[in-house]
């Protein structure tokens, strides 16, 4: 498995909800990590990329948004709910296309509104917490079994 930043599939023509903790940055860092942000220009240049997130930490979603240069999502729906989808105009019905590191979030957000989905490697940060980490080893272990 490989971080968001080491992603080698020739992506076009897709509309990406692209996950923020564990994808972009670590969990509540306010920065996307260097390669990342390379990453998501190299992409956006092909693909519109809307970032998404279930961190309740609006203000520093949207700084996330703007650091990127890329639209936030400000919603209060949380993935996996597939109304997430419809606050977004799709007028050119460009696939759908998921990319996070939660099988149990993003996965099945991907799979709730019929799109592909790309797991990344999760990326680890100063502020991930003990219990993230072991939420991060079941998701990849025992929840990646059940979606």
């Amino acid at each position: 498995m490989k971080y968001f930043s080491e992603l080698t599939e020739p992506l076009a023509g897709k509309m990406i909800f692209l996950d923020i903790d564990g994808t972009l940055c670590g969990e509540g860092d306010n920065k996307p990590e260097a390669a990342a942000l390379k990453k998501l220009m190299q992409l956006s240049k092909k693909n519109e990329i809307f970032l998404c997130s279930n961190s309740n930490n609006t203000k520093r979603n949207r700084l996330m948004g703007k650091r990127c240069g890329v639209p936030y999502l400000d919603t209060r729906l949380q993935k996996p709910n597939k109304g997430i989808a419809d606050l977004i105009k799709n007028k050119n019905k460009k696939p759908f296309m998921v990319i996070g590191n939660l099988f149990y979030t993003d996965g099945r957000f991907a799979k709730n509104i019929g799109a592909e989905f790309i797991k990344v490697k999760t990326l680890l940060g100063p502020n991930d917490s003990w219990l993230g980490r072991v939420f991060y080893f079941l998701d990849e272990n025992v929840i990646a079994r059940f979606v």
